[in-house]
């Protein structure tokens, strides 16, 4: 319902300040909105009726980055995309938990004026930033649910336990990559045909 009020709101008469107002009011509103998502299929995801369906992750990737455009505009990032069209099969809502984790945990913990680079080929999806980075020892467990390193302060230690169940159900593997204060990548390789 917020959402909807905002995207209908006139902002044509607006000063910046009100403008700045309402682009944090849209963050806010949508960062609440993901985790309300998270924490429905983490807490119910065995009552809700999935469907797998033929999609194309290059399509999705490109409605979620811009769905994220006010916060990604508000940290000044610039993504950059090196995109090909890969079909899976997937149910959609999954496939966007995936990449909105992915890539608000990407936003989230790059500096201002960050980098993020996204690659979808017939291999992979790759979500990889220049920001805080995660230690070794926090990579052994990031995964778990309600683990959250000390450099993912502010997380709730959900999203990445989502990702990683999902994963597991489409037997797609995760590669990640990271150094603290160089960034991390978050590679899924997509299950070989056999």
């Amino acid at each position: 319902t917020i959402l909807m009020s905002f995207e209908h709101m006139d902002k044509t008469n607006l000063n910046t300040k009100q403008l700045r107002s309402l682009e944090r009011i849209d963050i806010a509103t949508k960062t609440l909105s993901g985790l309300y998502r998270d924490l429905s299929f983490a807490s119910f995801h065995d009552y809700i009726a999935y469907e797998d369906t033929p999609i194309d992750v290059k399509e999705v990737v490109l409605e979620r980055v811009k769905y994220m455009h006010t916060l990604i505009h508000f940290k000044q990032i610039h993504i950059d995309c090196d995109m090909h069209p890969k079909i899976i099969e997937m149910d959609k809502r999954k496939l966007i938990l995936l990449i909105d984790n992915l890539l608000s945990n990407a936003i989230k913990f790059s500096k201002k004026n960050g980098h993020i680079h996204i690659d979808v080929t017939k291999h992979y999806l790759s979500v990889k930033d220049n920001g805080l980075g995660i230690s070794k020892e926090d990579q052994k467990s990031i995964f778990e649910r309600f683990k959250s390193s000390d450099s993912l302060t502010g997380g709730f230690g959900v999203g990445l336990d989502i990702v990683s169940q999902i994963c597991k159900e489409y037997r797609i593997n995760i590669v990640l990559e990271s150094e603290l204060s160089k960034g991390s990548e978050f590679k899924l390789l997509w299950p070989q045909k056999t």
